[in-house]
């Protein structure tokens, strides 16, 4: 009954919203990536309810743009796009944006065939001498080992990269666990397995928010700590508190400790995001 309440309040906060004094543009790629967002140009998903609701209750409007990855990225760099919703960090990419965690949880996680060799982290494709299928711009981990084999293309979806592995054109395949879990539940893939020894621990998910937008200013963090290794908590550069991207972040945690962001999650997963599911699994559908 709580979950319902909650989804309850979301509707009516939504609706009671209807002045915006400013437009935060949020950007993503051309393909869909459920339960989060839609392939364009349906952008109905998980990300439009939960900014769509912060925006409105910042005040703002919700604008969304859908364009191949790299001009997105682009788009950041300049400070035509506000925020991607949903972004891994690296060295590279906290050039352009800051992190702003956005009250969801996330974990990548392998699939591949089910002949193939269980994969704990992946040195191990190095050693078995598999090709892990990427798209060009995806989440590298923290870093790719040397010598792995690697098959890229523009905007690999789900879809693409589970008939490549069928295909055995690609050995594994890394993408977000939710993710995955929901498209098998909707397409069962015999044949092939989730290997979710690998790749990585849930954590807190974050949001890329431009560091050239309008809606920001910065001042040099007093909390950088040189000696420790850059993180999203860790950068020598902090959103300003008096700017909009800092009121944006704040009302995000609110949203978080209010149980909103769980019960879009509910709405959307059909159970909480932060939810383990079982360690390892067919792809089949079930969880």
């Amino acid at each position: 009954m709580k979950k319902i309440h909650l989804i309850a309040c979301l509707g009516l906060a939504m609706a009671s919203l209807t002045a915006h004094g400013c437009e935060l543009v949020m950007g993503y790629r051309t393909s869909e990536r459920m339960p989060y967002i839609h392939e364009a140009p349906d952008n109905s998903g998980l990300y439009f309810e939960l900014y769509q609701l912060a925006a409105q209750r910042l005040g703002c409007q919700l604008t969304v743009v859908r364009e191949p990855k790299n001009r997105i990225m682009h788009g950041l760099t300049k400070g035509d796009i506000d925020f991607y919703p949903g972004l891994g960090f690296n060295e590279e990419r906290q050039k352009i944006v800051h992190f702003i965690a956005n009250g969801l949880k996330e974990r990548y996680v392998g699939i591949g065939r089910e002949d193939a060799p269980s994969i704990t982290r992946l040195d191990d494709l190095v050693r078995h001498n598999m090709v892990l299928l990427r798209s060009l711009g995806g989440f590298d981990l923290g870093g790719l080992p040397p010598k792995l084999n690697i098959r890229q293309l523009m905007d690999m979806d789900i879809a693409k990269a589970l008939t490549l592995l069928q295909e055995r054109k690609g050995d594994f395949f890394v993408y977000d666990e939710a993710n995955l879990r929901y498209f098998l539940k909707q397409h069962p893939q015999p044949g092939l397995r989730l290997q979710t020894q690998c790749c990585e621990a849930p954590h807190p998910m974050y949001l890329g928010f431009s560091r050239k937008s309008k809606h920001i200013t910065e001042e040099a963090n007093p909390d950088f700590d040189p000696t420790k290794p850059l993180a999203p908590e860790n950068v020598p550069i902090r959103i300003q508190a008096d700017s909009l991207a800092a009121r944006f972040q704040t009302l995000l945690l609110q949203m978080e400790q209010e149980g909103l962001i769980e019960a879009l999650g509910y709405h959307w997963f059909g159970s909480s995001p932060e939810t383990a599911p079982p360690k390892e699994s067919p792809a089949s559908g079930a969880s």
